[in-house]
């Protein structure tokens, strides 16, 4: 499974209009349109890979503009595997934002203030290099995400709702406002109950029945790598 990708340390912010990331390195924004690139296969001027090492810089970048490509570089080469014959085995990356006490959440449980302006660009970015981006269904009902890279330069992942019993009422942002498509995982048994909450005719949101999710009799526990599996199926291998 996945190596860590580890975020940058968290600063309170509102949004990216309240408080815009200013100081990010000149030679940033094009390598990263490079990498965008890199990320599909498409031949890069400034980049170049080799089976051994993976992606490299080919041309002098600064020390900050270095540390970020060594950040992604992971994603990147996964990839690149990815596009192998037979070489297929999913790649989950998790990701969190905490305070620098070590906190994902304040004591009322209200999060949405954790993540400053520099790590919702790095959660952006690893969004933008995941065929995926994966969440349960607790989040998506507190927090109705959006879950898109409108941050960043790069394409919309597939968003992923992990829902076993389809607890969810199908109302939320992911299965609504069309920005992205959206697979709701269920347990094959509550599949027609989440397909009834989207309405006849869902048009970016689809009902993504996994069999024995919730183990054969349906009480034997959440099996993920079952949901893992199905995602491979549909090409979805890198997930965020």
């Amino acid at each position: 499974m996945p190596s860590t990708v580890q975020s940058p340390p968290s600063t309170a912010t509102l949004d990216a209009a309240t408080d815009p990331v200013g100081d990010v390195p000149r030679d940033w924004p094009g390598l990263w349109l490079q990498m965008l690139r890199a990320r599909d296969g498409a031949p890069s001027p400034q980049l170049s890979h080799s089976p051994e090492f993976g992606w490299s810089v080919d041309d002098a970048i600064g020390v900050r503009a270095s540390a970020l490509f060594d950040l992604y570089k992971p994603l990147l080469d996964a990839r690149a595997r990815q596009r192998r014959p037979r070489e297929h085995t999913p790649w989950v990356v998790a990701q969190l934002g905490q305070s620098l006490d070590g906190f994902v959440a304040t004591l009322t449980g209200d999060s949405y203030y954790v993540n400053g302006a520099h790590c919702l660009l790095h959660l952006h970015r690893l969004r933008a290099l995941c065929d995926a981006v994966v969440v349960g269904a607790g989040t998506v009902a507190t927090d109705n995400p959006q879950l898109t890279t409108r941050r960043v330069p790069g394409p919309q992942p597939v968003r992923v709702v992990m829902d076993p019993e389809a607890r969810l009422d199908g109302l939320s942002r992911v299965f609504r406002d069309g920005q992205a498509p959206t697979l709701w995982v269920c347990d094959s048994r509550h599949a027609a109950q989440a397909r009834s909450r989207l309405g006849p005719v869902p048009v970016h949101a689809e009902v993504l029945a996994v069999d024995d999710l919730l183990g054969k009799d349906g009480t034997a526990g959440y099996h993920p790598q079952r949901a893992v599996s199905a995602l491979a199926t549909r090409g979805l291998h890198l997930l965020g």
